[in-house]
Parts: structure tokens; sequence; C-alpha cells
């Protein structure tokens, strides 16, 4: 009779354990960390004996292909708060990651270890933003900002996977709304006569930002051009306005510690007036 074969060290193993629910099986494996130390990984609440056999198999064919990842206990909330502190965008991009991730991320999903996301999980996710996801409790999101949802989330786990958090990013898996359904509604721009007709009527009606309405007509300049515009940057001599910086919008409630708004420096341009 041929002896089983005598399990290496390190190779790992699968003990079964009691639970008030009934039998559970762990599996338990070793691997060599960063640092070069050696270390042992345990992880439990396999239902089957079967389930914990095909886990381990997993974990020992990562560490053989070197995709293994170590054990570790970040959660979603604490990666995600870490990779926006550090991320490298507009301040005003960057804001809008953070109230995304505070409103429609954090309730849901900020608790998870990293390692518990899977691609289903993030797709029930979008499922329920879709259903009730406004924050005021009326109802659910647009299927284009539950993608735009998607889109942070799979930045956020990107930086994971490059930072050896993840093996993988659970996001490439999940089932986001489709591009088609994202996309933004046609915009409807105005005839000259029904611009002609809004000047008229904001004039008569006394509007003190009549000024700003026929600036931005005459010039085609951003809003954020005009409500950043300083009075030495308009020429009145020589017809010209120069925009020189542009006001954004960082945090509607300026949230973090931040001003509601942030001036930001562009290019100069010359417009004729």
């Amino acid at each position: 009779m041929t002896k089983p074969r005598r399990r290496q060290a390190g190779e790992g193993g699968i003990s079964e354990y009691a639970t008030k629910a009934g039998p559970r099986y762990l599996i338990k494996y070793g691997y060599t960390g960063q640092d070069g130390s050696r270390a042992v990984a345990l992880k439990r609440g396999y239902l089957t004996r079967k389930a914990a056999g095909e886990a381990l198999r997993e974990q020992l064919g990562n560490l053989d292909r070197g995709t293994h990842v170590a054990p570790n206990k970040v959660t979603v909330g604490e990666h995600m708060a870490t990779w926006l502190d550090g991320l490298r965008k507009e301040p005003s991009t960057v804001a809008s990651y953070r109230k995304n991730v505070r409103l429609h991320v954090e309730p849901h999903i900020g608790a998870l270890r990293l390692e518990q996301l899977t691609g289903t999980r993030l797709t029930k996710l979008y499922h329920q933003l879709e259903a009730t996801g406004r924050a005021d409790g009326k109802g659910g999101l647009s299927a284009r900002t539950v993608r735009y949802v998607h889109t942070i989330i799979h930045a956020g786990l990107g930086a994971a996977v490059r930072d050896g958090l993840l093996a993988v990013n659970p996001a490439d898996k999940a089932d986001p709304p489709s591009a088609k359904s994202a996309a933004s509604p046609e915009m409807r721009v105005w005839e000259a006569d029904e611009l002609r007709a809004f000047l008229d009527q904001r004039t008569q009606a006394g509007d003190e930002l009549v000024i700003a309405w026929s600036l931005l007509v005459a010039t085609g300049m951003r809003r954020g051009e005009l409500i950043g515009l300083p009075l030495r940057a308009v020429d009145l001599d020589a017809a010209t306005v120069t925009i020189a910086t542009a006001l954004v919008r960082v945090d509607e409630l300026g949230l973090d510690g931040r001003q509601p708004f942030e001036t930001v420096a562009e290019a100069v341009v010359v417009r004729d007036l």
C-alpha cells in the first residue's frame, strides 16, 4: 500500500473547527513576506472541506505564480481615503471623487476589507445605487452617476493592485451601467433670436447680472473664467478682456477644511469684446 505523501513545510493544510452554526474549515499556509521573513496565513469560514481545498490550491498557485497577496485588514474606506489624499488631479476632480466616495461608497462597502470585494458585490452596489442611491432618500441615481462611481472605484482599486493589497481588480469583473445608458443627454443650444429675447428680458427686468450674461455671449468664456475675472483684466480702451484665471468650485459645503472656491491659474488668453 502506498503511503500518503507527507505535506512539505509551508505547503499548507486544512483544519475543521466548531461553530454555533455547525462545522467550518480553515486553511493555513506559509509564505515569504516582502521583507524576506517567513509568515503564516490563516483563512477561516469555509463551509465545506472541498471549498477550503479549492481556496488553498488557489493560494498555493498564487505563491507559485508570484501573484500572492499577503493577508491584510485594510478596509475599502481606509484605502480609498489614502488613495484620494495622494491623487494628482485637479482640485475640483478630487473634491468630486471625495464627495462620491463619501456618499455612495463609504456607507455601503467602506467597512469591508479589500479582499472581501468581488465583481458580484460591486454589481450589487451599482443596482442598489440606481434604485435607492440618492442621499436625500428620494429615489435612485442616474445611470450616468452610477457609472461615474464605478470609474472612481475602479481607479481606487487599481491603485490597491499596484500597492500589492489586491492580486486583481474586482471592478474589472463588475457590471456597471453601460456607456450607452450613461450617455449625456443631447444638449440643446439657443438660437440667436432666443438668446436676444433672453438678454432683452433680463435687461427689462433690471437684472444686475445682465452684463455678465452679455460677456458670456460675446466671448464664449466659461462660467469659472467669468466669475474669476478681475477688473484689471478688462481693458475698455482696447476693447479686450484677458482671461488668466478661473474660479472653480472645490467643495460645495466647504468640507475637509477647504474654502468653497479655489482660484486656478490658466494660460493667458485674450479675446475681443
